[in-house]
């Protein structure tokens, strides 16, 4: 049974700058996770198009 990151971070339903930001940390994670499920290392490496916008996805919230 998969769980989601947002089970595990609470991100309340008010919003204010701190928990927007916090809910598009989660929400690149879950792309993150989506884009290397059941990929190897080595087939995410040789990946370019998934290898970009995971670091794409890393970049956006810095």
């Amino acid at each position: 049974m998969e769980r989601s990151l947002r089970s595990v971070i609470q991100v309340p339903p008010g919003r204010n700058d701190d928990h927007g930001h916090l809910d598009d940390i989660v929400q690149s994670a879950e792309k993150i996770c989506r884009y290397v499920n059941n990929l190897s290392f080595e087939e995410f490496a040789a990946n370019d198009m998934v290898f970009e916008a995971v670091l794409f996805n890393l970049q956006v919230n810095a």
